[in-house]
């Protein structure tokens, strides 16, 4: 696999939902909003809208690297990805989701199939040097690290708008 070790360091230090409803200086940036518990984290989470807008800006990545040329080889390394780095950051997941206070424990797989789905394309990022703060699923990856749940996006078309946050 060609992903970076530093990266790879990223996703295994990552403090998967150690934060969520915890207020912290992260939730301060001028493209968050704070959502304030598990029920509405859950609902947006969960949404067509949400799941519609990270579709929305994976399949622009995959069109451009097609377009350029860039993307072969994608299945297999997908299949390396999904067999050897999500099945940590999964049982990483459970663990937090199993930790946390009020959770609905049959809401778990929503988290876990968002974050998979996201984290893949994020490693997509990574692995074609696509990676960067300014564009969507690094600002997700970003959200991520901070140890909250990014849930839903509004406001307008990235990055003019914000990140629903728990």
């Amino acid at each position: 696999m060609e992903l970076s070790q530093s990266f790879l360091h990223e996703v295994e230090d990552c403090p998967w939902l150690a934060q969520c409803g915890r207020m912290d200086a992260s939730l301060n940036a001028p493209d968050i909003r704070r959502i304030r518990n598990w029920e509405t984290a859950l609902k947006k989470i969960s949404s067509d809208g949400w799941e519609n807008t990270c579709l929305k800006y994976h399949n622009e990545l995959t069109m451009r690297l097609h377009r350029e040329g860039r993307f072969q080889d994608w299945n297999k390394i997908a299949v390396e990805i999904k067999e050897q780095v999500i099945p940590g950051v999964i049982a990483r997941l459970t663990e937090a989701i199993h930790g946390l206070q009020r959770f609905p424990q049959e809401r778990e797989r929503n988290i876990i199939v968002d974050v998979r789905c996201n984290l893949l394309t994020v490693c997509m990022m990574e692995y074609y040097g696509e990676r960067r703060p300014d564009d969507f699923y690094g600002r997700l990856w970003d959200i991520y690290r901070t140890g909250h749940l990014p849930c839903y996006y509004d406001g307008g078309v990235f990055p003019d708008g914000w990140f629903e946050v728990f």
